[in-house]
């Protein structure tokens, strides 16, 4: 029930991206494709894609981990000095959007994951965290059930 209403309330907010359920998936399962198409959604519509130079991660979509658990995704967006200072690119973890700016120091980046495109990105966490994933989903979906289109989005 709570899928279907998340379904709806993206329809409602988002029209440009038709969301739709389907019977043969479990409602975690729909709930985790909807993020990704989503996610995927963004980033191929966006208007202004930055310029980046490759210098290595600048510009790669990335995971982070805390004791061995995902913890932040999101995209390195530049090289703020030469002593390795980033600047990276959030994304919150229900439909991905950008949240968050930080500044990370290199050394504190050698256990993330890096990837070149959201679709590897998203692929890696589909394939290897999966499990992770639908229990935040499902959290989430809780948390939101009963907000306004401009509380959730």
């Amino acid at each position: 029930m709570l899928v279907k209403q998340l379904i709806k309330k993206l329809n409602d907010c988002h029209p440009d991206v038709p969301v739709v359920l389907s019977d043969s998936e479990s409602e975690l399962k729909q709930v985790w494709q909807i993020e990704r198409d989503l996610v995927a959604f963004e980033f191929e519509n966006e208007k202004t894609e930055p310029e980046f130079v490759d210098d290595g991660i600048v510009g790669r979509f990335f995971h982070s981990f805390v004791e061995g658990r995902v913890h932040w995704q999101g995209r390195v967006l530049s090289q703020e000095t030469e002593g390795g200072i980033y600047l990276v690119q959030l994304f919150e973890w229900f439909l991905g959007e950008p949240s968050d700016m930080v500044l990370v120091n290199l050394q504190d980046m050698m256990g993330w994951k890096f990837y070149d495109s959201v679709e590897h990105m998203n692929d890696a966490y589909d394939r290897k965290y999966r499990e992770e994933a639908e229990r935040h989903a499902k959290k989430t979906i809780e948390d939101i059930s009963g907000k306004e289109c401009r509380d959730v989005l």
